[in-house]
């Protein structure tokens, strides 16, 4: 079975799960599993299928055999070949929060989205239009992009990927704040 089969098939038994992002995350820390630790090792052990996506970072091209698009921490990763706390560290952020906005795209303001591409565009080189493709939230053609395989509607709040990204409170009020004035707007 392709691998673009098998990420379908698990989008769409996850799909029919009856469980909240939130209840599966606690189901795991109650067994003594981090969420995030676990999402790691396993895009650690399934990297020969990402090794099949191919990035022009030239022209902005992107093409996947999962999907339409490339998860964040992918494109960050092999647009600058930088493990992902030295990419978090230059773009003063946690790794802790590029993961939550990793697995949770829908629920970030527009405002998140355009100060992450002036920082990867400043700091780190990448085209806008790359991190702009691995930030949208929607799949094209049931594609699944890994990290947002969906196990049902998304539930978190911006307020929540901060609350679980691990930054200072300063740094915390920073994104709260740009959040809050694209609301004013």
């Amino acid at each position: 079975m392709r691998s673009a089969n098998i990420f379908h098939s698990i989008s769409a038994l996850s799909a029919d799960a009856e469980w909240t992002n939130e209840e599966l995350d606690g189901a795991l820390l109650e067994e003594g599993i981090d969420p995030n630790v676990l999402v790691n090792r396993i895009m650690a052990e399934i990297e020969p299928v990402l090794q099949h996506t191919t990035v022009d970072l030239g022209s902005g091209f992107i093409a996947s055999q999962v999907g339409g698009s490339l998860p964040l921490i992918d494109v960050l990763r092999n647009s600058t070949r930088l493990s992902l706390s030295a990419v978090a560290k230059a773009l003063n952020v946690s790794s802790g929060f590029l993961m939550e906005i990793a697995r949770h795209s829908k629920a970030i303001p527009e405002s998140w989205r355009d100060e992450l591409m002036a920082r990867a565009s400043r700091s780190l080189h990448i085209e806008a239009d790359l991190i702009r493709q691995a930030l949208l939230p929607a799949m094209s053609e049931g594609g699944v992009a890994l990290g947002q395989i969906s196990r049902s509607p998304d539930t978190i709040t911006y307020r929540g990927i901060l609350d679980r990204s691990g930054m200072a409170t300063k740094e915390k009020q920073f994104w709260l704040n740009l959040a809050s004035q694209q609301r004013s707007d």
